[in-house]
């Protein structure tokens, strides 16, 4: 894990279609190439509706620097609050929603090395509504990352979605039945239908199987983050088959030192080029299960 930036570099660095030494000459000039995408995604982070292009390779390069290894980070640290309670079979099955290029995958490969030595193998379902656009640097979590966090197989799918259509979950409930754990993360703020949204969630909630997970994490820096998951903790607490077992903020300190190239050449510490060096978030970690009224006290970490 400390040597994520590493491996996200050694991935560009092999995939042509980011890196191209006969376009860009030296690895190190193809990161200063990468200044303004990284300058677009954070001027279009900082707007409370955030509509950013990641068809763009470079813009996928800049965000897999900048912002990736941070929610990687994000994944990880819910999953560790309770390690206790996630206990996994031999092959777990996972849905991502809002994945992207799936950090949270990255995440929860370096959970299952620390705290599942029991689980062999990993079936993923990844949803975006942008899912084609993300393909070359899923790629790179794949092949250069997931590959050096977690010795398990991985195997799955990948298919377009969008929470915001309504019965959007239907072509896939039988994925969801059998599914041991959901993720949705960072995709709360670009949300425009909440009231639809909230719908799709009831429907999942409806079908997820006994004992499986709902994680929820997002950003604090937009308000819609918080309505949208607070909502979705009093749908739950309207269930007598649901427990909240996490939820709250948290603000991490980054345990990654950034490489000295990439801080030379990209992240230079500049207006809009500014290493990010904490991550702040909410999140809401849920449990199907048979309860009782003493079960379903909230184990709360307090706004």
């Amino acid at each position: 894990m400390e040597k994520l930036y590493e491996h996200i570099l050694e991935g560009l660095k092999n995939s042509p279609d980011f890196y191209n030494p006969n376009l860009h000459q030296t690895f190190e000039s193809y990161l200063k190439s990468l200044q303004n995408a990284a300058k677009y995604l954070w001027k279009s982070y900082r707007s409370n509706t955030v509509k950013v292009d990641y068809s763009d390779p470079q813009v996928q390069a800049a965000y897999l620097i900048r912002y990736y290894p941070h929610y990687v980070q994000m994944t990880l640290e819910i999953l560790r609050l309770s390690p206790e309670i996630f206990t996994f079979p031999e092959q777990i099955n996972a849905c991502f929603f809002g994945a992207g290029p799936c950090p949270e995958v990255a995440g929860l490969s370096q959970f299952l090395t620390e705290h599942c030595p029991d689980t062999k193998s990993m079936i993923v379902k990844i949803y975006d509504i942008a899912s084609e656009q993300w393909k070359l640097s899923r790629d790179i979590t794949k092949n250069f990352v997931v590959s050096q966090l977690w010795k398990g197989d991985i195997s799955g799918v990948v298919r377009k979605l969008d929470l915001c259509s309504p019965n959007t979950f239907d072509p896939i409930t039988e994925i969801i039945s059998n599914c041991h754990l959901f993720i949705f993360q960072n995709c709360l703020n670009e949300i425009w239908n909440t009231s639809t949204t909230q719908e799709n969630i009831r429907f999942l909630l409806d079908r997820a199987p006994m004992n499986s997970f709902i994680i929820i994490g997002d950003l604090l820096a937009y308000d819609q983050n918080r309505r949208i998951l607070e909502d979705i903790a009093k749908i739950a607490n309207q269930r007598n088959d649901y427990q909240i077992i996490k939820r709250g903020e948290l603000e991490i300190a980054s345990s990654l030192k950034i490489p000295g190239i990439i801080r030379q050449n990209l992240l230079t510490g500049e207006d809009g080029l500014i290493p990010r060096s904490r991550i702040r978030f909410l999140f809401l970690v849920i449990r199907k299960g048979e309860y009782s009224s003493e079960d379903l006290l909230e184990d709360d970490i307090p706004y």
